[in-house]
């Protein structure tokens, strides 16, 4: 029997502080066969983000209790992170506001985000 390397699942941090909405997100994750980090505000993610060096993907609402989704992004490019984000947003505009042109790699969706949508921004940011 041939010794076959195990590789990590992929992991992504979903950042949302609905917890109906975290639930839809882990579900789409799952379906990729990922692992699914949570966090329901700001400080969290921050947390998860300091404590997980291993994060392939950062699901990121912007309007969040404790630390704002926009914070999160200027620390993420300050530290000269790589993890590709994709930002689901009810904050209409969000495509055309330059404050997330700077971020290297981010896709930006606005709510209700089409699940086959994330699901296929999902596989296109981790592949």
């Amino acid at each position: 029997m041939e010794n076959q390397e195990l590789t990590p699942a992929k992991k992504v941090l979903i950042v949302e502080d609905s917890e109906g909405q975290r639930e839809l997100f882990r579900d789409v994750v799952k379906k990729c066969d990922f692992t699914a980090l949570e966090a329901q505000d700001g400080l969290k993610a921050l947390e998860l983000i300091r404590d997980n060096k291993d994060i392939d993907l950062i699901i990121l609402d912007i309007k969040l209790p404790k630390v704002h989704g926009f914070e999160i992004l200027m620390l993420l490019k300050k530290k000269e992170n790589k993890i590709p984000v994709i930002i689901c947003t009810a904050y209409s505009g969000l495509k055309d506001d330059m404050s997330v042109a700077f971020y290297p790699r981010v896709i930006a969706m606005d709510k209700p985000v089409s699940l086959k949508e994330l699901e296929e921004n999902i596989k296109k940011m981790i592949s």
